[in-house]
């Protein structure tokens, strides 16, 4: 259940100005030229794929029914009403994996969306932080967002009746450490 390539392409194209002038601003703010010297715009070109990168992912793991309901209440309703009958829940670990992994031969094209795209989704995380952070980048930071981002999207699937797995979150887990090794 992803957006469209068109629905991707319309905000990328939506976004991009928003960003560029968003680090416009910023550089200014900081006492920095307009436009980046000849030495900045490799980093300048990484942080908006980076930011481009981040958009995709958040399309890709937050793309549900979020107007399934006409209100917050309702949408809390439902979560909790997944809650309470255990819909669409896995927090047994290694058991969607398992599963996946056992038939793979049956579909392996769902073994590969899910078990493999989902740690391939987030390496460029792991890649992109060390890469355009130097300054500010530390491990502990990176592997604390490694298991943050992928708890909150988790939480947010919740609310919009897409299924909720912790392996979704080791596996993501496991993308970002990957991507932290390359670097």
């Amino acid at each position: 259940m992803l957006p469209s390539v068109s629905v991707c392409i319309i905000v990328f194209i939506a976004l991009t100005p928003l960003y560029l002038l968003g680090r416009l601003l910023w550089r200014q703010g900081r006492g920095g030229s307009a436009i980046p010297k000849e030495k900045e715009r490799a980093r300048e070109i990484g942080l908006l794929f980076f930011f481009l990168y981040l958009v995709f992912l958040l399309l890709a793991t937050l793309w549900g029914d979020w107007d399934r309901y006409d209100n917050f209440t309702d949408l809390l309703h439902y979560a909790k009403w997944r809650i309470d009958i255990d819909y669409g829940i896995n927090l047994e670990p290694f058991a969607t994996i398992k599963r996946f992994y056992r038939y793979r031969t049956v579909n392996s094209r769902l073994f590969y969306t899910n078990v493999i795209g989902n740690c391939v989704l987030f390496i460029p995380l792991g890649f992109g932080i060390p890469k355009l952070w130097k300054k500010k980048y530390s491990i502990p930071v990176t592997i604390l967002l490694a298991i943050v981002l992928p708890c909150i999207i988790e939480f947010l699937q919740l609310f919009i009746g897409r299924q909720v797995d912790v392996d979704d979150i080791l596996l993501n887990f496991m993308g970002v450490m990957i991507g932290l090794m390359v670097h």
